[in-house]
C-alpha cells in the first residue's frame, strides 16, 4: 500500500479589526464614585472584550470590569481604561481611553454631634460624634470655653472647671480619612451658674 502525503498547507494569516474604538469614561472623577467605561463601536464587533483600569500609567490590582469605583488612593491621580478586543481569527487589539480630571477627595456622611453629661462645675462632659461614613473614620477633639480654646482640653472627654460657671462651653469634632474632606462638626452646652 502506498501512502501519499500531502504537501503542508500554508498558516492563514490572522485578520485585523478594521476599526478599533476609543473607549469613553462615564461618571464624576471623585473617590466613593463609580466610573463606566464604554468600548465604543468596533468593526468587526469583538466577541470578547477585556478591560484594565490604570492609576496614571499603573495598572490598578484587581481594577478589570467595564466599571470602577475610585478609591481613597485614587485622590489626585488620573484614571483611565484600556479595553481589549479579540475574537478568534483576528489580532487582539488594545485602545486606552482619555484620563479622566484628577481624582477629586470623596465626602464624608456624618450626623448631628452632641455633648452628654451635666452641665455643672465638676462633671465630666462626653463628645459624641455622631455616625460617620465610610468606615474608618478618625475624630479629633477640641473644646472651647466661648470662643477661646481651653488649653489641652483635646480629648472625647472633658471635665467642667469653676472657670467655666455660667460660659458656654463648645466642642468641635474633626472627623478625617484618608481620600477624603476633612470635616468638622460642633456641638455646645450652657453651664450652670
Amino acid at each position: 500500500t502506498t501512502v501519499r502525503r500531502s504537501a503542508a498547507t500554508a498558516d492563514v494569516p490572522l485578520l485585523v479589526f478594521a476599526k478599533v474604538a476609543t473607549p469613553t469614561v462615564t461618571g464624576k472623577a471623585k473617590v466613593g464614585h463609580k466610573l463606566t467605561a464604554a468600548a465604543g463601536k468596533w468593526s468587526p464587533a469583538p466577541t470578547r472584550l477585556s478591560y484594565q483600569w490604570y492609576r496614571g500609567k499603573t495598572a490598578i490590582a484587581g481594577a478589570t470590569g467595564s466599571g470602577y469605583t475610585a478609591q481613597p488612593a485614587d485622590a489626585g491621580a488620573t484614571l483611565s481604561v484600556r479595553v481589549t478586543g479579540a475574537s478568534t481569527g483576528y489580532v487582539a487589539a488594545t485602545k486606552a481611553s482619555k484620563a479622566t480630571s484628577a481624582v477629586a477627595k470623596g465626602d464624608l456622611t456624618n450626623t448631628k454631634a452632641a455633648i452628654t453629661g451635666k452641665a455643672k462645675v465638676g462633671s465630666t462632659l462626653t463628645a459624641v460624634p455622631g455616625t460617620w461614613g465610610p468606615g474608618g473614620v478618625g475624630y479629633g477633639y477640641r473644646w472651647y470655653r466661648g470662643s477661646t480654646a481651653i488649653k489641652g482640653a483635646t480629648g472625647k472627654t472633658y471635665k467642667v472647671t469653676k472657670k467655666d460657671r455660667g460660659a458656654k462651653l463648645r466642642v468641635v469634632v474633626r472627623g478625617t480619612k484618608t481620600g477624603y474632606v476633612t470635616v468638622e462638626k460642633r456641638a455646645s452646652v450652657r453651664i450652670a451658674k
